[in-house]
């Protein structure tokens, strides 16, 4: 975005392309109009004086039509580019062109409206045409290398650019040319060329802004993160503030570490946006300053109580600091609004990494899913109570989610794990008739039929319908490292110890410390002795 602004015309108080003062001419004198033209005039002037542009637009649009004076048309032409209306005054140029032919500031306006619109072509021939006739002309000049960039004649650009260093008349503005031929070079990835030319500028004009907000850009480019860092300062020095700027300086003095200042910059913006307070927090939060930074958040919250990065800092502060239970209050309070928010979720489930028990969090948990079930509280709170071997909850909220859910996938992949829970329960007599269940529900969880082949094994039973189910899982994922070991098992049970020793060394191939795949393998070797 920084380069964007580069690219503005960065000379603009150099140009005259608009009165310094409103001239009140009298269009009655000029026209022979009648005084209700006069009027409507007048009235545009002063709705542009205070800024009340749509009305200025109806009263110039308005006499536009029925006014034929040259200084009428010439104040609503002026009017259009105040206001960014490029379109509407290059159609107005096919009808009045010849009108305004030897007015130079307003061919300049027709010139600069073909630019800004990105007509290449018929700005090349505007400019080319008033340089002829203008040719010693900065603006001019100026306009002419702009369009051979942006059109990416850029050789071209370069050699307009020399011959305006070389004119004695625009001495005195060779600074705005180098700062040119730099951008010229920046485009054509010649970074120390660039470098070089934003340097001579700067001898030339040390307080030009835009030249120094260039040579910032250029040497971020080249890594020279500290020349970056103060040209930024520079170019906010002479400007006083640009939100932009002020944003990828503090960027930098982040990633350096440089905190203090960091703050300092943002602490000299006096509207503060609700970001840059959030930038403030999050700087003194890293800087070590955590009341501080809560303080500027609570002071940000408050005024914007749905800024979701400024809640979830506040939230990782007081859980750094030592105050679970605050953060806790917060998550619970936002998921009690909106139970739907995965990422509060998720937020939620990752302070275990923090060391907040479990049982807190699946009270919130529990308290948030009475008010609102939904299948993303249910399967948390399944995970939950699976990590502290609660199997009598996870039964009962795998019944819920089952009966929540609409997707047969995520059936089967319920009642999988339904018939796991009862499996390492001892609870066999349940087993294979959930997990048949399970295989109704397509597409089916191939562990399904990895599980289902370990239990027949296990109590040998059906072993060649154990076969089929476990080559039916090892098509799906032919690399599960586990089920090669149910193969093996099934194959150990069928009495095909060396086809089973082989499967149990194929699996620990690709994980060569499984306990269970060795404790398998040993089994099948004494039993080969």
């Amino acid at each position: 975005m920084l380069n964007k602004k580069i690219f503005n015309f960065v000379f603009i108080n150099f140009i005259m392309v608009a009165c310094n003062s409103m001239q009140m001419v009298n269009v009655k004198d000029n026209s022979g109009a009648n005084a209700n033209n006069y009027e409507t005039y007048m009235r545009g002037c002063v709705d542009y004086m205070s800024g009340d542009y749509n009305s200025a637009m109806q009263n110039f649009e308005k006499l536009e039509k029925t006014e034929n004076s040259i200084y009428a048309k010439e104040r609503y032409i002026r009017f259009l580019f105040e206001t960014n209306q490029f379109d509407k005054i290059v159609n107005l140029d096919q009808k009045v062109k010849d009108v305004f032919k030897g007015n130079l500031d307003i061919e300049k306006i027709f010139a600069q409206s073909y630019l800004h619109l990105g007509h290449g072509e018929k700005a090349s021939n505007f400019i080319n045409k008033l340089i002829k006739e203008n040719p010693h002309d900065l603006q001019l000049s100026y306009f002419k290398v702009l369009n051979l960039i942006k059109t990416g004649k850029l050789d071209e650009a370069l050699t307009v650019i020399d011959e305006c260093i070389k004119d004695q008349n625009l001495e005195s503005k060779q600074f705005l040319f180098y700062f040119l031929a730099s951008k010229v070079y920046l485009q054509k990835n010649m970074e120390q060329q660039a470098l070089k030319y934003i340097n001579k500028s700067l001898e030339l004009f040390p307080d030009f802004e835009r030249g120094w907000l260039l040579k910032a850009i250029i040497q971020e480019q080249q890594g020279q993160i500290q020349g970056a860092i103060a040209g930024y300062k520079r170019f906010l020095d002479i400007v006083g503030s640009d939100e932009t700027v002020e944003k990828q300086l503090i960027r930098l003095l982040f990633v350096e570490k440089r905190f203090d200042e960091a703050s300092d910059v943002l602490e000299k913006v006096k509207d503060k946006t609700p970001t840059q307070i959030f930038d403030l927090s999050l700087i003194n939060w890293r800087a070590g300053k955590a009341d501080i930074a809560l303080s500027k958040l609570d002071e940000l919250l408050a005024q914007n109580p749905d800024f979701k990065d400024a809640k979830f800092l506040k939230i990782e502060i007081l859980v750094s600091t030592g105050k679970s239970n605050m953060a806790m209050d917060i998550l619970k309070d936002w998921l009690i609004a909106d139970p739907e928010n995965k990422e509060v979720l998720q937020v939620l489930l990752l302070l275990r990494r923090a060391k907040v028990d479990v049982n807190s969090i699946i009270k919130v948990l529990e308290l948030v899913e009475k008010n609102s079930s939904n299948q993303n509280l249910v399967s948390a709170l399944i995970d939950l109570n699976f990590e502290k071997n609660d199997r009598s909850k996870v039964l009962s909220y795998c019944k819920k989610l089952f009966d929540i859910t609409k997707d047969n996938g995520l059936k089967s992949k319920i009642l999988f794990q339904t018939a796991y829970i009862r499996f390492i329960s001892g609870q066999n007599d349940k087993v294979e008739a959930i997990l048949l269940n399970a295989l109704k529900y397509q597409p089916a969880y191939s562990s399904i039929h990895n599980l289902l082949a370990y239990f027949y094994a296990q109590n040998n039973l059906k072993l060649e319908d154990a076969l089929v189910h476990i080559d039916l899982a090892l098509k799906e994922k032919p690399e599960s490292y586990y089920y090669i070991d149910t193969k093996g098992f099934v194959l150990f049970k069928m009495g095909k110890t060396e086809d089973a020793i082989n499967m149990f060394e194929k699996a620990l191939s690709f994980n060569a410390n499984d306990s269970e795949v060795l404790k398998h393998l040993e089994m099948a070797k004494s039993v080969g002795k």
